[in-house]
């Protein structure tokens, strides 16, 4: 049996905008955006019955009474089987099996859906987390490159900030806020320097981001009632001192048809 280790969260900025207190339109108004990210985002592990180690970062979704996993399809090209990806459920720091997991790959885009449906510890992944509504975040209009002020958000968990000692596996999560990228590139491209604002305000070397891959990018917007997040894609590559990429979210739309 592996075991989870949360050493906490460091938050980092790229912009200068406050996220706002409170999230509407999604059922939890006053958990706050962090709050909200962190019940939902969910570490991905591997294991080969001796050592285990971040593979990537998932979110998770319901969608018409069914839970999924929101992450990069390129996570599974060289993981094996199911039997051997890991979760960590929330609170007895016990790493779950997704035995049974189903990956849904979509065509033409780094994004897959992870069916929980067949596993065996599917109350106990559950269990302390949010599910995110899927039409509730999904907007379903096309990223706009143009769209050069919007705000965005990240979380998940860089391979770089973990460690596997004695059965356990330790594990930072990190938050990003940051802005669009000036390069016009048709994908989903946000600024990821090699330094940036911590939450205390002190300026810090950051990270390599190989364990984020999967994470959803959130585009943050406001309203009478606070913040209002939609799903604007998921993050799959970086260059370090440039930009996170990531694939829109657009794509993810022929899964609601299934």
């Amino acid at each position: 049996m592996f075991l989870w280790d949360d050493v906490g969260e460091t938050r980092i900025r790229f912009d200068r905008a406050e996220p706002q207190r409170g999230v509407s339109g999604t059922g939890w108004a006053n958990s706050g955006l962090a709050g909200l990210l962190e019940a939902c985002t969910v570490p991905i592990a591997v294991h080969d019955h001796a050592r285990a180690a971040i593979l990537g970062t998932g979110t998770l979704l319901a969608c018409d009474g069914h839970y999924t996993l929101l992450t990069a399809a390129h996570l599974f090209d060289a993981a094996t089987t199911s039997g051997n990806w890991l979760v960590p459920e929330r609170g007895s720091g016990q790493l779950l099996s997704l035995e049974g997991a189903q990956v849904r790959v979509l065509g033409g885009a780094d994004i897959a859906m992870v069916d929980l449906a067949r596993t065996r510890e599917l109350s106990r992944l559950l269990t302390g987390r949010v599910a995110m509504p899927l039409q509730r975040v999904l907007r379903r209009r096309k990223h706009r490159a143009t769209d050069r002020s919007a705000t965005f958000c990240l979380a998940g968990f860089p391979a770089v900030w973990s460690r596997f000692e004695r059965g356990f596996l330790a594990a930072k999560r990190l938050t990003i806020t940051t802005r669009q990228h000036d390069d016009p590139a048709e994908d989903l491209r946000c600024v990821y320097g090699r330094v940036a604002e911590r939450g205390d305000g002190r300026m810090i070397h950051t990270p390599a981001l190989e364990g984020m891959s999967g994470a959803a990018i959130w585009k943050i917007g406001a309203n009478r009632g606070g913040a209002l997040i939609e799903l604007a894609g998921v993050q799959s590559a970086f260059l370090h001192s440039r930009y996170l990429r990531g694939d829109a979210i657009a794509s993810i739309e022929p899964f609601l048809h299934r």
